[in-house]
Formats: C-alpha cells, sequence, structure tokens
C-alpha cells in the first residue's frame, strides 16, 4: 500500500474503534475522545513504519504537533489507561502490526 492508502485504512478502522468521524479524527477539535482518536491514528502509522515528518506531511498537521501528540499519549499510557491500550491492540492486530509502543 502506498501512504494515502495506509492513511485511509487507519482512519476508517480508527473510526470505527472510537466513533469519532473519519473527518474529525485530525480536525482541530479538542476532547480526549478526539486525541485519543488522533493519537491511535499517529502511532499505528508509526508501527507501519512511517516517520514523523510523513505523517504530519499526511495528516496536515505540524511535525511538531505529531511530536507533541506522541509524548502526551507516552505519558497517559503509563497509567492505567486500560481501554485506550486495549483498543490500540485491536486496532494493531486488524493491521498485523507487533507492538513496538
Amino acid at each position: 500500500m502506498d501512504s494515502t492508502q495506509d492513511f485511509r485504512a487507519v482512519i476508517a478502522a480508527v473510526s470505527r474503534v472510537t466513533g469519532i468521524p473519519e473527518d474529525k479524527i485530525f480536525s482541530r477539535r479538542g476532547g480526549r475522545e478526539y486525541f485519543d482518536a488522533r493519537w491511535m491514528a499517529v502511532q499505528l502509522l508509526i508501527d507501519m513504519g512511517y516517520y514523523d515528518r510523513q505523517i504530519a506531511d499526511i495528516t496536515g498537521m505540524t511535525q511538531r504537533g505529531i511530536n507533541k501528540i506522541r509524548a502526551e499519549a507516552s505519558k497517559r499510557m503509563a497509567g492505567t489507561w486500560k481501554q485506550f491500550r486495549t483498543n490500540l491492540e485491536s486496532l494493531r492486530n486488524t493491521f498485523g502490526i507487533t507492538a513496538t509502543a
């Protein structure tokens, strides 16, 4: 697959798991559920071998924005964020990805 196909597949899968509409995942909307969906999409793309710069280009975000999402999510993952981890693992299984984070 190319980056556009990967991105579309990831966004569709994240939308199914989170209930956030595909066109809203990378919108400027705030709130934990939007952040969670953005981070899951970013993490899956990283797991698929994409770099922060490539993800920024695909999503329309800045590389700094991608870095910020990753840093904040790492803090949350260190806690007892069970549902988030369960959803992420489910998505990784969908794409045949072995956990790297």
